[in-house]
């Protein structure tokens, strides 16, 4: 457990939340946080790290624009909850599909690419009519939007229900940096390594190339 400072907690306007329910509220979310991933967030980031009582839309929205890692939705606002849970839920579903998506494309593209250059001169390769550029090109271009969808994903909320009382915690305050990496980065690389290999030993004719 770590102290939090009221500098660090916001609330909104419209809940009807004591002073003491606040503070169970915030003694229930730290058993789900990692405390030094929060202590670093503090240190980098002096603003609040979160907000009690969020019981509309408009609420919610502003607190996830100005980047509150800890929201805690009034436990009275159950169709608030249920959106919620419906719109993360598809998110991850849909970040999930990108991101195979990519791992699948640019295997494929660097391999072909390879392909591109056996035997080939440096002038060739880069001719016009190649399509050697065209495919080390896309597959830059498809791990630049990964970089970026693995951001999201780092700073992407989860949905957590703690004695009937529900909170969004972003990823970044729960998993360490290094882990949050490797379990990011990881498969995705693997998925990428298996689809380069499987494109380099199968060929449209069925031989290795």
């Amino acid at each position: 457990m770590i102290d939090i400072p009221s500098s660090y907690i916001v609330s909104s306007k419209l809940s009807p939340l004591e002073p003491q329910d606040v503070l169970r509220v915030l003694r229930l979310v730290q058993s789900e946080w990692n405390d030094e991933c929060v202590k670093d967030r503090m240190n980098r980031h002096p603003t609040p790290l979160i907000a009690v009582g969020i019981a509309n839309p408009h609420d919610l929205q502003r607190v996830v624009r100005v980047g509150v890692p800890v929201i805690h939705l009034d436990r009275e606002c159950r169709a608030l909850k249920a959106a919620q849970a419906r719109y993360l839920r598809e998110l991850k579903y849909g970040q999930i599909l990108a991101s195979v998506g990519s791992a699948v494309l640019s295997g494929v593209l660097v391999a072909r690419g390879l392909k591109q250059m056996n035997g080939r001169s440096l002038r060739a390769l880069l001719s016009k009519k190649s399509w050697f550029w065209m495919y080390f090109g896309g597959a830059g271009l498809i791990w630049i939007g990964q970089v970026s969808l693995m951001r999201a994903l780092k700073e992407s909320y989860g949905l957590v229900t703690l004695q009937d009382e529900c909170f969004m915690v972003r990823r970044d305050l729960v998993v360490n940096k290094w882990r949050s990496v490797l379990q990011r980065w990881l498969p995705y690389c693997l998925l990428v390594g298996s689809v380069f290999r499987w494109t380099r030993v199968y060929s449209k004719k069925g031989v290795v190339y």
